[in-house]
């Protein structure tokens, strides 16, 4: 099992919504309101640093994580200068 953890700016989430639906993604978790520093700057939520992220991850085997990369490299091409990151690590369900 693998685990596919994306750290991506709000204001792209309507279209990685339609990239899960395209990709029949149909288990995900996302946790709002993530504030940080990364590469593409800081997003604190506040009147300085107005933007913020969201967290996602998703659990799937090791035959959709390519379809699942290659999705998002797409949209990342689509929209540069937003953060958009994806983390792709092995993965055990123990209960």
């Amino acid at each position: 099992m693998k685990r596919i953890e994306i750290i991506c700016n709000n204001s792209v989430f309507e279209d990685v919504q339609e990239l899960l639906l395209e990709l029949r993604v149909k288990a995900y978790t996302k946790i709002e309101n993530v504030h940080g520093v990364g590469t593409e700057g800081q997003k604190w939520g506040d009147a300085v640093w107005p933007q913020e992220n969201f967290i996602m991850t998703i659990y799937c085997g090791s035959d959709s994580v390519s379809e699942i990369v290659d999705g998002f490299r797409a949209l990342k091409t689509r929209f540069p200068t937003e953060g958009l990151k994806l983390f792709l690590s092995d993965s055990e369900m123990l209960l």
